[in-house]
């Protein structure tokens, strides 16, 4: 892999000995990307559409990008289930493909799987969401 992305609040990054995994992934010459959501949280949409186009990028530049958060269920669940969306799947296929891929059912909330609806009609037409 050669990005790792975090979803982790500064708060829960020290509270399980993670504040220093900037330092640890760029020992191992791999790119750190934070970007924090509360947890059972929602994004807000701009930076979040944002966030996602630069995965898909790197995908599409041959990178591996791992993502995680506290549990792999929620936030990072909402990260994958929206790299799929942004290549071309339902919100619906993408939860099923990630809750499959994963054992477990994606995201946690349901405020979250709406959000992944709204995400996919913003991808889909393209809609430009200003801060």
């Amino acid at each position: 892999m050669t990005t790792v992305l975090s979803m982790l609040s500064p708060d829960e990054a020290a509270d399980l000995g993670m504040v220093q995994e900037d330092e640890a992934c760029a020992a191992q010459s791999m790119t750190f990307v934070g970007h924090p959501i509360p947890d059972f949280g929602l994004p807000e949409m701009f930076a979040f559409k944002n966030l996602i186009a630069a995965i898909v990028a790197r995908i599409r530049d041959g990178e591996h990008v791992a993502v995680h958060c506290r549990a792999g269920i929620g936030r990072s669940g909402m990260v994958a289930a929206s790299t799929l969306i942004a290549l071309g799947q339902s919100h619906d296929t993408a939860r099923d493909i990630v809750s499959g891929v994963r054992g477990v059912s994606i995201p946690d909330t349901v405020e979250q799987a709406t959000f992944l609806a709204l995400f996919e009609n913003a991808v889909k037409h393209d809609v430009q969401i200003s801060d």
